[in-house]
């Protein structure tokens, strides 16, 4: 446990939700995504921008639902 806390010490600050969900929607925009179709483009200029700062898995659940969201309205 005292090694956990000792190696987060040196980590980049992980992004919130939020913070995520700002950068991941300005990069929908400026990669033109429309859809579901399209993850692999927005997944690829987010993880550029924050890696070190996000999980994969995280990232690729918040742009999914946030193209889904974008189909849907």
């Amino acid at each position: 446990r005292q090694q956990l806390t000792v190696l987060q010490t040196y980590l980049p600050a992980q992004l919130s939700d939020d913070e995520l969900r700002d950068i991941i929607r300005e990069l929908i925009v400026k990669t033109g995504a429309a859809s579901a179709a399209d993850l692999g483009k927005v997944m690829g200029a987010v993880m550029q921008q924050v890696r070190g700062q996000a999980d994969g898995q995280k990232v690729r659940a918040l742009v999914a639902d946030e193209l889904q969201k974008r189909t849907t309205t």
